[in-house]
């Protein structure tokens, strides 16, 4: 027993002198290994289709003589190139036109003619070499011109085997300049302090497999990514920390970027046909992204990167619409597009690597990508108060520049004329000037019962107006008018001004965000709007309140109503409804259903329902409590 006990002592200590001796093979702790990261380029069927017609199909006819011989009498010609998917197999349809004869002199003998399609099954591949995305031929079948199967002689046979095979097998698309773009995108997006990594990273991307799937063809080319590009101390900042003045600063400038991006690329579609529920897909992505951006600014959480996270979520919404818009015959610059949605693509791909790789939307990168779309035109990406043209008349809202014709109520005309005068007179950016002691629209205690006529009177008039061109069903029309008094006393207690002395300037929202008397928010509804109007402008910040009030209405809550019949849809939960979309966005249309039905109500819903029930009571005199103080 001895003996065995001593041989197992033995055996112990000379495998630990071998494992001092040739240590095992680990990784270091803490040290992350190379990851390999699949970025993906999609080519919808429409954008192939136009890429190879362009390249290899002349004319309008999209067509191709191959063989015309004898005045004709031999003829190959092909023309209206389709891919499509079928069976998760990719096919190429041509229309075919075969003329074989014998031509004597002016004569052509024995004529075979064939008008008809050719289909062929392919088979798709990247040559890694130069990039180019091939088509071998698989098989091949002949129909005719009403789809049926078909054949043909042999010596006309022979004609499409020589001519035609020949000419299919040199299709190709070349992707070497969307993928120069990626490569010219991605240092733009990526931790700058490895430069030589970063070119490391760059010189591994390579064709990977290419999928064919029902929309297009996916092709999963891959990227190594080095571990010294991961931070991985990322996710270890203190949850608590607060942002300094600077970082705020800088947090807001690079949102105002993304924001004037996000619209840009929105108004690549100002002319292209689009379905109602395309401009309000459009619309809902604006308002959500930009409500959450004032989530945010209220809370700043460090550590996240807002920009990145709007633009995955933008592109993992809007990607399809502009794909379908962009990427068909028509539409500009195709490889321009296709890079854009490549470089779009790749972003969110390496996105899911997670936050220690650092990724950084930068001004630079957001200014490649948007230059990708303007087809030589001059990039400017400029967060301005100006109305934008193009993006009303892709968000479909022309009927928005209409508030130009605000009318006021006519006793106030001649202040309203005293007023341009002092305008236009003004600086372009006032903040304040003085008015006179018999302005209509300042609010003097002496004055209560006067101002709150005057102010109800112009209400009532913009409600008139925005329910005269809506489409909005009678019984919301009876309460339109109470729910844009409610909301105008709720969200400013009826004043457009605010006076100091004989100083006036427009009254602002707590964080400086909103204006004037229904507090619309310039941040939200940037380039809809004239943010110079909507603070000097009763009238026309009436009008403009009224406006998205009705879009709320007639966009959002009366669709859901009409899909949710069996619900309770009382006057008090519409206004309810229609005001917590009216303070927090498209996004608290669920929200609010919720709180209702959990009987969890939030403060500004509590304080807009006091607002709403006085209104109904019609107790206006009660704003006297806000105004005066009793």
């Amino acid at each position: 027993m001895n003996n065995k006990f001593a041989t197992i002592r033995r055996l112990i200590i000379l495998g630990l002198f071998f494992l001092a001796l040739f240590p095992p093979l680990m990784p270091k702790q803490g040290r992350a290994e190379d990851r390999t990261a699949v970025v993906p380029m999609t080519i919808d069927f429409s954008l192939l289709n136009t890429l190879v017609a362009q390249s290899f199909f002349a004319g309008t006819k999209q067509e191709t003589v191959l063989l015309h011989e004898q005045d004709g009498c031999r003829d190959v010609v092909v023309s209206s190139p389709r891919f499509y998917e079928e069976d998760q197999k990719l096919f190429l349809e041509i229309r075919l036109y075969v003329r074989h004869g014998l031509g004597v002199g002016s004569v052509c003998l024995l004529p075979v003619t064939f008008d008809g399609f050719l289909v062929m099954h392919k088979t798709p591949a990247i040559n890694p070499a130069d990039w180019t995305l091939g088509f071998s031929t698989e098989s091949s079948l002949l129909l005719t011109a009403d789809r049926k199967p078909a054949r043909l002689a042999n010596l006309a046979w022979s004609m499409v085997e020589e001519h035609v095979f020949g000419h299919q097998e040199t299709i190709r698309v070349d992707l070497g300049p969307p993928i120069m773009e990626l490569r010219e995108f991605l240092p733009l997006i990526m931790p700058k302090d490895q430069p030589d990594l970063m070119l490391a990273m760059l010189a591994s991307l390579r064709p990977g497999v290419v999928t064919v799937e029902p929309l297009g063809l996916r092709l999963e080319n891959e990227i190594s990514v080095p571990w010294g590009l991961f931070h991985e101390d990322v996710q270890e900042e203190a949850a608590e920390e607060q942002l300094t003045d600077e970082e705020l600063e800088r947090f807001i400038a690079g949102w105002e970027v993304w924001d004037a991006f996000l619209v840009n690329i929105i108004t690549t579609l100002a002319g292209k046909e689009l379905e109602a529920e395309e401009r309000l897909l459009l619309l809902d992505v604006l308002l959500r992204l930009r409500h959450a951006f004032l989530e945010e600014l209220e809370a700043p959480e460090p550590g996240r990167d807002l920009v990145r996270a709007q633009f995955v979520e933008a592109w993992g919404v809007l990607g399809p619409l502009f794909r379908s818009h962009l990427a068909s015959p028509g539409s500009g610059s195709m490889l321009g597009y296709f890079a854009f949605f490549s470089a779009s693509d790749a972003l969110v791909a390496l996105d899911k690597l997670g936050p220690a790789l650092g990724l950084d939307i930068s001004r630079e990168g957001l200014l490649r990508l948007a230059h990708l779309l303007a087809e030589g035109k001059e990039t400017l990406l400029d967060y301005g108060p100006e109305v934008l043209p193009d993006l009303l008349r892709t968000l479909g809202l022309e009927d928005h520049s209409t508030l130009d014709e605000a009318p006021l109520p006519s006793h106030a005309l001649p202040w309203f004329f005293s007023l341009l005068g002092r305008l236009f007179a003004a600086p372009a950016r006032a903040e304040s000037f003085g008015f006179g002691r018999d302005d209509p629209w300042i609010f003097r205690r002496s004055d209560l019962h006067g101002y709150l006529d005057r102010v109800q009177t112009l209400l009532r008039e913009q409600a008139t107006i925005t329910v005269s061109e809506s489409s909005m069903v009678k019984e919301h029309a009876l309460m339109f008018e109470d729910l844009v008094l409610a909301t105008a006393w709720q969200e400013s207690c009826f004043r457009q001004f605010v006076a100091t002395g004989e100083q006036v300037t427009f009254l602002r929202s707590y964080n400086n965000t909103s204006v004037g008397l229904m507090q619309i928010n310039e941040r939200v509804w940037r380039g809809i709007y004239d943010q110079y109007k909507l603070r000097w402008d009763i009238a026309y910040n009436a009008r403009a309140g009224t406006k998205i009030l009705e879009l709320y209405l007639t966009k959002y809550a009366e669709p859901k109503m009409r899909r949710e019949p069996d619900r309770t849809w009382d006057a008090d939960t519409v206004a309810g409804l229609l005001y917590a979309m009216y303070n927090g966005g498209p996004g608290q249309r669920d929200r609010f259903m919720q709180r209702l039905s959990d009987d969890k109500l939030y403060r500004n819903d509590s304080l807009f329902r006091e607002k709403w029930d006085w209104v109904r009571q019609e107790a206006l005199d009660k704003a006297s409590i806000c105004l005066v103080g009793h």
